[in-house]
């Protein structure tokens, strides 16, 4: 197969080519010596080496080289984790007051199996962690019950919030928030997950006297690749002291937090006590 090249010398003293680009070229040499030819295309590349004596000066040749391709050095993989095991020894059941420890291991797409720093969490509220981030922790059972000991590596959270707050009228204004968290985690015994939650609220607060408030959210959230929709309800009543300090109270009706940084790991339905104060 022929093919359009460019042609070059590496000495252009001791020759001239007929043309620097083409299927093919002719060398005039010009001087006693020696000179490489080089021919490329695309990412394939050849040589060759010309020798000139005194015999062969002005002599016109055509040269015709055929280009090999250029060895592409070999792509290196990086072993990726593709799940942390747990290691429970003992595997008995536990009785209140027991204490036990619980090791993980992380292991990689390359089946390498690694001692690294693990997230510990636990469901249930069944007892407590002796560390939370570690190679191990010692679990302590506090009541009867059942739940569940969680290991995590290397855990993404990016999340973006807006927010923005209209005023109606003096005794009402509307409130505006959406909130957007992606998060990639390996949470054994599963492969490393991704999930993206979408956060949209929409409230009302009335203030029927300067200290007090009634609040009104009505939220969304919302997971596409889980396929996941959820809407709630949440109400709330403040008391505001010397306009620095509100005191909150009031009840959840939806199953999630209206913080986006909140892991969302258990429910949050339920009763809601708020603090908070501006200077």
């Amino acid at each position: 197969v022929s093919v359009v090249g460019n042609w070059s010398l590496s000495n252009n003293s001791a020759g001239s080519l007929g043309s620097i680009q083409g299927s093919e070229t002719n060398f005039v040499a010009t001087a006693v010596g020696k000179t490489i030819l080089f021919v490329s295309y695309q990412n394939l590349k050849a040589e060759k080496e010309l020798v000139i004596g005194g015999a062969v000066l002005g002599t016109t040749a055509s040269v015709s080289v055929t280009p090999s391709p250029t060895p592409v050095p070999a792509v290196q993989t990086v072993p990726t984790v593709t799940a942390v095991n747990i290691y429970d020894p003992d595997g008995r059941r536990l009785s209140v007051g027991d204490s036990r420890n619980f090791k993980a291991k992380v292991l990689f797409s390359d089946g390498a199996e690694k001692d690294l720093e693990i997230d510990w969490s636990i469901d249930g509220g069944l007892g407590t962690l002796s560390r939370v981030h570690g190679k191990d922790t010692d679990f302590k059972a506090l009541k009867m019950g059942s739940g569940q000991i969680k290991a995590s590596y290397q855990g993404v959270s990016t999340a973006l919030s807006l927010e923005g707050i209209y005023d109606v009228s003096r005794e009402l204004a509307m409130r505006e928030k959406i909130a957007s968290k992606y998060v990639a985690e390996t949470l054994w015994p599963l492969p490393r997950a991704r999930v993206h939650t979408i956060l949209h609220i929409t409230g009302f607060t009335w203030k029927p006297a300067p200290e007090w408030d009634l609040r009104l959210d009505f939220r969304t959230r919302r997971q596409p690749t889980q396929l996941n929709h959820r809407d709630g309800l949440a109400a709330e009543a403040g008391y505001t002291i010397k306009d620095t300090i509100r005191i909150g109270a009031g009840y959840n009706f939806s199953e999630y937090s209206d913080d986006e940084f909140a892991l969302n790991n258990h429910s949050a339905r339920g009763l809601v006590f708020r603090m908070s104060g501006k200077f």
